[in-house]
């Protein structure tokens, strides 16, 4: 399990950098995209969450 954490670092990166280059536009994030990050996120602390209370 000691894996989980880097891998989730990386992904949760990989994937913030991916939405960051597709949604801004001249130096400016987009409405849509601001939701994307928030809401990936979100989802991406919910699952470390659930995933540390499991490891215990």
């Amino acid at each position: 399990m000691s894996w989980f954490f880097p891998v989730m670092f990386l992904f949760t990166f990989g994937i913030s950098y991916i939405i960051l280059k597709k949604e801004t536009t001249n130096g400016s994030l987009s409405r849509k995209g601001f939701y994307q990050i928030a809401a990936f996120l979100v989802i991406i602390f919910l699952l470390a969450f659930v995933t540390a209370s499991w490891a215990v």
